[in-house]
């Protein structure tokens, strides 16, 4: 079934900035919005004021979807003897995790995906905000509330270019197949679930076989290539050092504003500023308008 297809959305765990981000992407396609979460944030309060039914008691009788034309979302941070959550499954409703429904959006799209195990969400809040501030029709989900729309998403037309964060947390960035990828960084995280940096490297190599054949990787400088087994897509490197593609230059601190520039093939593109300290936001600037 076409996510187009359904009247009904519920999202177990719809607090969370990311299923929060699906919810109001859904909620300005006019789908029926419900959802359950623990806490009442501020966030929560601010999904009911759009218009959206959220309720905080672990309760099967709070739920009055019905199971024809209805999907129900969840994320892997909810528990397993979520009560809510099993009752769907037993009662054999559509379920999906997040990361499968953003994977099923990103499909009729062309993609920018952001993993890296720090710097994804700035990285791919910026890029989101060239896009749009330059006019492209542009879509996007946050990993967290940008200040420059006071949200966690941009919302776009049908045939906009889609930024994603894709997260390495339960493998979920395997579902998304991007146009364009970048990957920040890969440090060893999440070894809950990894057990070893080993088998995180691989999950890594396996998000670039994700990348669409005659895509773009920017890999940041430090990142070993052994992520990388591809001949069909283009492997470009960003950092600070004359042997990247993309070089970050002349870093300066002026008054908590890094200035900088950005060389490319010999071109110069000067007079950045980012008001936000450290050389590792100038890393996340340079892969941003690479």
């Amino acid at each position: 079934m076409s996510l187009k297809e359904y009247k009904n959305i519920y999202f177990v765990g719809i607090g969370g900035i990311g299923m929060s981000a699906l919810a109001r992407y859904f909620n300005r396609k006019n789908v029926n919005i419900f959802g359950y979460d623990r806490v009442k944030s501020s966030l929560c309060v601010e999904l009911e004021n759009e218009g959206m039914k959220i309720h905080y008691i672990e309760d099967t009788s709070h739920i009055s979807v019905q199971k024809e034309n209805t999907l129900v979302v969840y994320t892997p941070a909810i528990p397993s003897e979520n009560t809510e959550l099993n009752y769907f499954i037993e009662n054999n409703y559509i379920v999906m995790k997040r990361s499968e429904v953003l994977g099923k959006i990103t499909e009729d799209h062309f993609t920018i995906a952001v993993a890296g195990t720090h710097g994804k969400t700035t990285t791919s809040t910026m890029i989101a905000h060239i896009l749009h501030d330059s006019g492209m029709d542009c879509t996007a989900f946050f990993g967290g509330i940008s200040t420059n729309y006071n949200s966690n998403m941009i919302f776009g037309t049908e045939k906009s270019v889609v930024v994603v964060e894709a997260d390495e947390f339960d493998r979920s960035f395997l579902t998304i197949n991007p146009d364009i990828a970048v990957i920040t960084s890969v440090d060893a995280d999440h070894l809950d679930i990894y057990q070893n940096k080993e088998r995180l490297i691989s999950a890594f190599s396996d998000f670039t076989n994700k990348i669409k054949s005659g895509g773009t990787l920017f890999l940041e400088e430090n990142i070993d290539m052994s992520v990388v087994n591809r001949e069909d897509i283009s492997v470009l490197r960003y950092g600070l050092s004359i042997s990247s593609d993309y070089q970050g230059t002349n870093i300066s601190l002026d008054k908590n504003t890094m200035k900088f520039q950005v060389e490319c093939n010999s071109e110069t593109l000067d007079n950045f500023s980012l008001k936000m300290g450290g050389e590792y936001n100038v890393l996340n600037a340079v892969a941003s308008v690479s």
